[in-house]
C-alpha cells in the first residue's frame, strides 16, 4: 500500500502505477522505442541549449469535469513541484 498517492509528493513504484492511471501527462515514453510520445501536449520544441521546453497542449485536452487544460494548469502544477514545501 503507497503511504501516499499525492500526485506531487508521491515518489514510490506504487504510487506511480496509480497515477499512470488517472493523471496525464505532457508526453509518454513508447515502450518498445524509449522515443518521447505525444499526450495533453500535441507537439513540443526544445531549445538548442536544452533548456526551454514549449509543448503546444490538445485542444481537445479537459479534466474529469470536461473544463479545459490550459497552460496556466501546467504552470501551476510544476509551480507546484519544484514548491520547497513539498520537499
Amino acid at each position: 500500500e503507497p503511504p501516499t498517492i499525492h500526485p506531487i509528493t508521491a515518489t514510490d513504484v506504487y504510487a506511480s502505477s496509480v497515477h499512470a492511471s488517472v493523471c496525464e501527462g505532457l508526453l509518454t515514453r513508447d515502450s518498445q522505442t524509449y522515443d518521447w510520445k505525444p499526450r495533453l501536449a500535441e507537439s513540443w520544441e526544445v531549445s538548442k541549449d536544452n533548456k526551454i521546453f514549449t509543448f503546444k497542449i490538445r485542444k481537445n485536452a479537459v479534466f474529469h469535469d470536461g473544463k479545459p487544460v490550459t497552460a496556466e494548469d501546467v504552470k501551476f502544477s510544476f509551480d507546484a513541484i519544484f514548491n520547497p514545501a513539498y520537499q
